[in-house]
């Protein structure tokens, strides 16, 4: 009668509601799933003090629309691969797609690409941090570079190129610093003694602060390791100096 088919009414009612909840939540739990597996651990988060006006600036492929196919292209075939390349690690693939990111211009990616990367080998490797050091610079968030770039040295302390281009950047953003230079020198010099590149980057920054005498002692030092030819080019230097005094 009227009441049984109004009760058929309600249940079903009820149903669609219940379907309609259900489908729902397997939308949420989808979309949490989904959004936990692309969100990039942050293991450099931006520093106090610094900011990123903008985290986009012109690459080496912007505005040239079929270097920018190629970049997009590479970067399709590498995400690809993630979790299941024979030739390449994930730490190796998240590298060169930061890379290309780069050469797009797009340092939102190239740096979620390189936390990833990071994430993965964050105390024995320290190619993601030197790559994170030299993006945050480029950016003009320095105080986050200089930590990329310390941590890249703690990482890898046996690869020079890490100490030189720590060293570098300090010259160039933090040359005043003096205990955080010297401290830098410190480490290079206690893992590879005086090579002469760490010797160059000592009398620029000696010359930098107008310490002329000590950097032609340093100048000096260098000219005895390098070969004969690169003689000519520190004798001018020192002679620069010299009459700077």
């Amino acid at each position: 009668g009227e009441f049984f088919d109004v009760l058929c009414f309600e249940r079903m009612n009820q149903m669609r509601l219940l379907v309609a909840i259900g489908i729902l939540v397997a939308v949420l739990a989808g979309a949490w799933v989904l959004f936990n597996r692309s969100a990039a651990p942050i293991m450099l988060p931006v520093a106090k003090g610094d900011s990123v006006a903008s985290w986009y600036f012109t690459g080496a492929y912007s505005n040239n629309s079929e270097l920018e196919a190629k970049a997009q292209a590479e970067i399709a075939d590498m995400r690809s691969l993630i979790g299941n390349s024979e030739e390449f690690t994930d730490y190796q693939l998240y590298i060169q797609i930061a890379t290309q990111y780069e050469l797009l211009g797009d340092g939102a990616q190239a740096y979620a690409f390189l936390n990833k990367a990071a994430a993965i080998d964050p105390v024995h490797t320290g190619l993601a941090w030197a790559n994170l050091g030299e993006l945050m610079e480029r950016l003009g968030a320095f105080n986050t570079g200089r930590i990329a770039y310390a941590k890249a040295v703690e990482a890898q302390s046996s690869v020079m190129g890490y100490h030189t281009a720590r060293l570098a950047f300090l010259i160039q953003h933090f040359s005043n610093d003096t205990e955080a230079v010297e401290g830098a020198f410190g480490e290079a010099q206690a893992k590879f003694g005086d090579a002469p590149q760490i010797l160059q980057l000592k009398a620029q920054w000696l010359t930098s602060l107008k310490k002329f005498s000590e950097a032609i002692m340093v100048w000096r030092q260098m000219r005895a390791q390098v070969a004969a030819e690169m003689q000519p080019s520190i004798d001018r230097e020192i002679e620069w100096l010299q009459r700077k005094l």
